[in-house]
């Protein structure tokens, strides 16, 4: 599968910083507003969240996991998951993520 094969390739700055977008997009809408995402890279949280992850995440095993699971969740609210709920099984992603990065639950 391609996502796979893309998730492979990551280093491990591209994979916190993919990581680390997720858990800051408060709302599954948000993943499509570009602006926002731009934005979201500029906040002083983004980068603090970067490094935590790129310290947490040193271990490149544990990083694949999470990204594939992640990648995992993703798919299935995109491709398996009712409009009505999407929003709340975003939210299980990210609270995966904050779990992942030992960072608790995702902010609100």
């Amino acid at each position: 599968m391609v996502l796979e094969a893309d998730n492979e390739a990551m280093d491990l700055l591209q994979a916190c910083r993919q990581l680390g977008r997720l858990l800051l997009t408060e709302r599954y809408e948000l993943l499509l507003d570009a602006a926002y995402q731009v934005r979201l890279t500029y906040e002083p949280i983004y980068r603090r969240v970067l490094d935590h992850c790129m310290s947490e995440l040193r271990d490149s095993a544990r990083l694949g996991r999470l990204n594939r699971q992640v990648a995992r969740m993703m798919l299935e609210l995109e491709d398996l998951v009712r409009e009505p709920e999407r929003a709340a099984r975003f939210d299980q992603i990210r609270d995966a993520i904050g779990s992942g990065v030992n960072l608790g639950s995702a902010p609100q």
